[in-house]
């Protein structure tokens, strides 16, 4: 397995050291570590994934449906 090279501690922001100090002193995952204006933008984006594809799922199964209705009306005929 290969190693991950990381850069040099001058080449790394102050920022992003920041970042990077506070990820590991903070237990849980990332949601834990973001500020909560950030993790609202998370959210709301998930959110909006979540219905876009649930609302995919009712199509399909709606249209399953009506095929299968109609498939057992032409097996009775």
């Amino acid at each position: 397995m290969a190693s991950t090279q990381y850069p040099a501690d001058d080449k790394i922001s102050a920022q992003d050291a920041a970042q990077v100090s506070e990820h590991h002193t903070k237990p849980g995952g990332l949601a834990a570590n973001m500020s909560p204006e950030r993790r609202q933008e998370v959210e709301k984006k998930l959110k909006r994934k979540l219905d876009a594809r649930c609302s995919l799922f009712v199509l399909i199964y709606i249209m399953n449906c009506k095929l299968t209705a109609s498939d057992t009306k032409d097996a009775f005929r």
